[in-house]
């Protein structure tokens, strides 16, 4: 890939952007010998013409190979959740709501999950606790029966039957129930200083394990001094 330094780019990009691909007029800020210095260096590249000067083949590939390499990565295993999916993990992790209709397309919807994978530095983990189809607490004590793995199809995810079994009394999911059947209810931050997760995990853990799982009424509203509470209905 052609490494370009900032001024480059800045001429390449405002080049691409009109409608002959001239590179003329030149940023305001370059002046003198540094116009000749940019002009060489492009020619010599290959990513304009001779006089007069116009972008390339070659230079459009440079800024868009550079605008590629600059978008957030994100692991194939990400790219099999449905929209729906990804709008709940969202949801959970930013603490705002996001409607699956919201994207028009799902490549939208990954980027955008990408870039909160990347600035949060998420793991695929914590994208499926978030997503709802894994509950697992920081510590690895599993909130849920599911066991899915990261990299499981779609597939393989409808065939997996969680053994029958009773919570367990002392389970963190119990505990965290119990602080839930309170009437005043337990804030994010009272569970997480319970239990030492994170708050994506939290939300995490009562949108997958609570709601979707075990199909209990949580609701939530906001209360001044506590923030975010939750509290089962009835």
């Amino acid at each position: 890939m052609t490494k370009l330094t900032d001024t480059q780019r800045t001429v390449l990009t405002t080049a691409a952007s009109r409608e002959n691909g001239a590179i003329e007029p030149l940023p305001a800020h370059l002046k003198g010998g540094a116009v000749t210095k940019v002009i060489h260096a492009l020619l010599a590249a290959r990513l304009i013409t001779e006089a007069p000067f116009t972008i390339t083949s070659a230079g459009r590939a440079a800024i868009t190979e550079e605008a590629e390499a600059d978008k957030p990565k994100i692991p194939a295993a990400m790219e099999k959740l449905t929209v729906g999916q990804i709008a709940t993990a969202l949801s959970t992790i930013t603490g705002e709501p996001v409607a699956a209709k919201s994207f028009n397309y799902k490549g939208k919807a990954v980027d955008r999950l990408a870039a909160v994978m990347t600035e949060r530095q998420l793991s695929i983990h914590d994208v499926l606790v978030a997503a709802g189809i894994e509950a697992v607490a920081a510590d690895g004590t599993a909130l849920s029966d599911l066991g899915l793995k990261p990299d499981a199809t779609p597939a393989q995810q409808a065939k997996v039957e969680p053994p029958a079994r009773k919570t367990r009394t002392d389970s963190k999911q119990a505990q965290l129930i119990e602080m839930l059947k309170r009437r005043q209810g337990s804030s994010i931050e009272e569970i997480v200083e319970k239990f030492g997760w994170q708050p994506h995990t939290v939300r995490g853990a009562i949108a997958g394990a609570l709601k979707k799982k075990l199909g209990l009424d949580v609701i939530s509203e906001k209360i001044d001094g506590r923030g975010r509470v939750y509290r089962i209905a009835g």
